[in-house]
């Protein structure tokens, strides 16, 4: 009976080993694979996370949901003359045998424009959509948003070709967030890079736009 134990203790023991490794060498390819793709783009790229980013951006509602966030497979540099930073990330939501980690693709582009605050939220992740969206401003299809309605239709126009991907996004201070839920298959934040320049360009319209409205 003692022989039986000890065999099953060492073979849930050994699966275990297996389990970590093989989760840590999908990680390590991974992390190759973002890397290459930061340096084609010439971008620097560091696995850990070296910018606090949890608590850098901390305001935004793709970050400060759940609790225990960690971002890494960090990309970072400069797209369209802005500081531009990408990213895996994840947090818990619940506690216990009831616990859930989420995993996000984050893009953030820093622009030094005046853009009005807006948060569109993607019913493609309506499970996960923030309290403040309990009461909208409204609706620009399939985004729900809160905040300017005239800018949230801008930049619902801007992301349209990501709209089927789940994408949310939300502006903060001239801070542009974008999150995608990440999903087997998908390659991470790699689609939001190949976006970033274009969105660089495009905000850099919309925002001369909106102060010729306001400054006729």
């Amino acid at each position: 009976m003692q022989a039986a134990v000890t065999f099953f203790l060492v073979a849930v023991l050994a699966a275990t080993v297996v389990s970590i490794a093989a989760m840590a060498l999908r990680q390590h390819r991974r992390s190759g694979r973002l890397e290459q793709e930061a340096c084609e783009r010439n971008l620097h790229f560091s696995a850990p996370d070296p910018f606090d980013i949890p608590r850098r951006y901390a305001r935004f509602e793709a970050i400060r949901t759940g609790h225990s966030p960690r971002a890494d497979n960090v990309a970072h540099g400069r797209v369209g003359g802005w500081p531009v930073r990408a990213f895996d990330f994840r947090y818990e939501l619940g506690h216990g045998p009831r616990r859930q980690t989420r995993h996000c693709s984050v893009l953030v582009l820093e622009t030094d424009r005046p853009l009005p605050e807006c948060l569109l939220w993607n019913d493609g992740d309506a499970e996960h959509a923030p309290l403040t969206l309990r009461l909208p401003d409204g609706r620009v299809p399939p985004w729900t948003h809160r905040g300017s309605a005239v800018f949230a239709e801008r930049l619902a126009r801007l992301l349209s070709p990501l709209a089927d991907s789940a994408v949310s996004a939300q502006v903060l201070r001239g801070t542009l967030l974008l999150s995608r839920p990440e999903r087997r298959g998908r390659g991470g934040y790699l689609e939001l890079l190949a976006a970033a320049e274009g969105l660089a360009g495009d905000l850099q319209g919309a925002s001369a736009a909106i102060s010729e409205h306001r400054h006729p």
